[in-house]
């Protein structure tokens, strides 16, 4: 349903924008006096008449959306080929200006209303050159240009949309990771046990922000040091090590909860003026040395501080200063946590 929709807004915005360029065109052609363009009447009258038509064609999409859908579709392609041959044939040599249009529709006609739509509008495409190549006062003695435009509208548009699908399968590729990634995170965070999940987290942080009670903001990424080299993904069963020694440092009224796999939140009222002591004693928690299958893995957060209200004043801006903050100590060299008013120093 929501792919119709999208189709039809699509169609009903380029029956609009066909609409303006015939009615600018016809406007403009008011302004060619007949001694500078003998034919200039003949295209005013075909202009008035492809207005009309594309006035009852918009009509239709708006009244009858589900009506005669393919119908009308490839009814524009063949207004837009017959303006397109038409204004090529009255302009003679100067049309070849407009030979890459062909292209151009196919292109756009496939990208907005389907793969299927490539065949009928290269059918008609092909057709209007055929005419000029054969009919045409002056195009049929340009055979040459005509194939070289023929081919270039038949292969590049079938390049543009085979290039185009491609990057909608990777597009659908990485969406499908992601909500693959996501669920995992999720399974992940209801597998630890002394950690709230997001939802807790967000509906705490509303609620103090009605509440405008002062609290501070930490956001803590945990860092992994396998024999010197940093690594994002930790063990579950260091996180829930880390998880039980950082519930036994926390405040009564502080809220632990998990955001990913190894991004955790804390929000806390501890005294203002016992934080920096407070922040160092959670350092001390979480830096540690672990064995794994006989190796020694070291652990160690980077922390974002951002104090409400005085760093942000709403959940978005609040959570945007910690996320910052903790991005910002991964920058700076034997700095473990940082406040979001201390990145510029």
């Amino acid at each position: 349903m929501a792919e119709q929709q999208m189709a039809y807004q699509e169609e009903r915005f380029y029956s609009m924008v066909r609409m303006s360029i015939l009615l600018l065109l016809t406007f403009l052609s008011f302004f060619i006096s007949a001694d500078i363009y003998p034919q200039i009447q003949l295209i005013q009258m075909v202009l008035g008449s492809l207005m009309i038509l594309s006035l009852a064609y918009h009509a239709l999409i708006t009244y009858m959306p589900d009506s005669f859908v393919a119908v009308r579709k490839n009814t524009l392609m063949l207004m837009d080929f017959f303006i397109l041959t038409f204004l090529i044939n009255s302009l003679g040599a100067q049309g070849i200006y407009l030979l890459p249009l062909y292209a151009i529709i196919v292109m756009q006609s496939s990208v907005s209303y389907g793969l299927g739509y490539y065949v009928s509008g290269a059918v008609i495409a092909t057709a209007s050159l055929a005419y000029l190549a054969t009919l045409s006062d002056y195009w049929k003695g340009q055979y040459d240009v005509i194939v070289a435009f023929g081919i270039t509208t038949l292969l590049v548009p079938l390049f543009y949309i085979k290039t185009q699908h491609r990057l909608n399968q990777k597009i659908d590729e990485a969406e499908e990771k992601i909500a693959y990634v996501d669920q995992l995170e999720e399974e992940m965070s209801t597998e630890l046990t002394g950690v709230k999940d997001r939802d807790t987290y967000k509906k705490s942080l509303r609620e103090l922000v009605k509440e405008k009670s002062p609290f501070t903001l930490l956001f803590i990424s945990l860092l992994q040091i396998d024999e010197g080299k940093e690594e994002e993904h930790i063990n579950e069963i260091l996180i829930q090590e880390i998880v039980d020694k950082v519930n036994k440092v926390l405040g009564e009224d502080d809220l632990f909860a998990r955001l990913s796999g190894n991004e955790f939140v804390i929000i806390s009222k501890y005294p203002r003026a016992f934080l920096r002591k407070y922040l160092q004693k959670l350092e001390d928690t979480i830096v540690s040395t672990h064995k794994v299958n006989g190796k020694s893995i070291r652990i160690e957060p980077n922390i974002g501080v951002a104090l409400y209200p005085e760093d942000g004043r709403n959940e978005m801006s609040i959570g945007k200063c910690a996320d910052e903050a903790m991005h910002a100590v991964k920058e700076k060299a034997n700095v473990r946590h940082l406040f979001y008013r201390g990145i510029a120093s």
